[in-house]
């Protein structure tokens, strides 16, 4: 190897603009999930999140929900 970015005489072929690249697949139809998957999905998200909801917010979060509270709006002309 000579270190240089020369053309060895072997060329790549490129993708046509518009085509996909190679290891892309295109989809024939959306994925959906079935009804029972949704709602195993749904419980366990409330079961993993259940424990954050019964945590108080931080001040400095109390602080900019009272900041943005106490600003008038503006009406736009």
């Amino acid at each position: 190897m000579s270190g240089s970015d020369e053309d060895d005489g072997a060329t790549l072929p490129r993708p046509e603009m518009g085509q996909p690249r190679c290891g892309t697949r295109t989809h024939t139809s959306d994925p959906r999930l079935s009804p029972d998957a949704q709602d195993r999905i749904g419980r366990d998200l409330r079961r993993m999140y259940e424990a954050l909801l019964l945590e108080p917010l931080p001040q400095r979060i109390l602080d900019l929900v009272a900041r943005l509270g106490s600003t008038t709006r503006r009406s736009i002309p």
